[in-house]
């Protein structure tokens, strides 16, 4: 985890070396010298995965408030007061996972976490939790209202998934359809089991490709995102995009993998020719790469599991799609 941390004074320094060296992850440290504690904010707030503010509430409040925006792209923000005593999420607590950061540093600091969030205050099942802690990306963000909404009311909430389920589920969660409201986990953003469906996308999806050199990034992007619309599939169920490593430069897959947040990996000819399977064949392609497909093999490769979507091609672009396996878990 990426972590933008900041302490307001000579105290709260203490505090913010201790949480630094009680903790493995990459911190970005707010120095005073270098620009204003604004600037700071600005800068990291969409740059890390989480930000620790040590000092006044209020400051910080004015501080990240201009900035927030989304449930689904803000990071988890937590305050602590210098002497260590609180620990407070005041954004993003549930996917960002301010809530869950907050009682990490309670664990290690010794501090008292304060949580404010609903369902956690009463000891209910959270939908934008567990899609985040189970690697499921929320396809409507809206509709995580009305299911923490029904669950607090003591309402019963539909379930369906795709996927194999493990475990108990929650107390208010039914495998009943015929529910006015519920979750339906699923690969398929036009699967809605319910009257009121909030759709949970595993981010299992691995998109394998190739392209001409030098193609246009807008256009590499409209095959991609056609490419998934076409087979019902949501860019927010893909995890990588993946290729041959001579297009390790290219600009318009380095310019999608930020724009989405996806990993770009990228492999050998001899690593994608020792996948076995049934791929698609090109002698052209062979010649040019060293290997007889890449799109489908990058995407089995990267995946480990199966090809869901065989070669689609268009104007020198080339797309697969392959999932890995998952189950849904309680």
């Amino acid at each position: 985890m990426r972590i933008a941390i900041a302490s307001f004074t000579p105290k709260g320094q203490k505090l913010q070396e201790r949480i630094i060296s009680a903790r493995g992850d990459a911190f970005v440290v707010y120095d005073k010298n270098s620009l204003s504690l604004r600037a700071f904010t600005e800068r990291q707030f969409h740059a890390c995965d989480a930000m620790i503010f040590i000092g006044a509430i209020g400051i910080v409040v004015r501080l990240v408030g201009p900035l927030a925006s989304s449930k689904e792209t803000d990071p988890a923000v937590v305050v602590m007061d210098e002497k260590g005593t609180f620990a407070i999420p005041i954004l993003s607590g549930h996917i960002g996972g301010a809530n869950d950061l907050a009682l990490e540093l309670s664990a290690s600091i010794g501090a008292t976490p304060v949580i404010t969030t609903a369902t956690d205050l009463n000891g209910k099942f959270a939908v934008d939790t567990w899609c985040a802690s189970h690697g499921c990306a929320v396809l409507d963000i809206s509709k995580i209202k009305d299911i923490s909404s029904a669950i607090l009311r003591d309402e019963s909430v539909g379930f369906y998934s795709d996927f194999d389920v493990c475990g108990d589920l929650p107390k208010q969660l039914k495998l009943d359809n015929k529910l006015p409201i519920g979750i339906c986990v699923s690969l398929k953003p036009s699967l809605k089991p319910f009257d009121v469906t909030l759709n949970a996308a595993p981010k299992i999806i691995t998109i394998g490709t190739g392209c001409k050199k030098g193609t246009e990034s807008q256009a590499f992007e409209a095959f991609m995102l056609d490419t998934l619309k076409k087979n019902d599939l949501s860019i927010k169920s893909v995890k990588a995009l993946a290729s041959i490593d001579l297009k390790k430069e290219e600009p318009c897959l380095l310019d999608f993998s930020r724009k989405y947040k996806v990993d770009f990996v990228t492999y050998t000819s001899e690593e994608l020719s020792g996948i076995k399977g049934i791929f698609s064949k090109s002698d052209f392609v062979q010649s040019v790469t060293g290997t007889d497909n890449v799109c489908e093999r990058s995407a089995v490769l990267h995946s480990k599991g199966l090809l869901i979507v065989p070669k689609a091609a268009k104007t020198g672009m080339t797309a697969a799609i392959a999932a890995s396996e998952w189950r849904c878990a309680f």
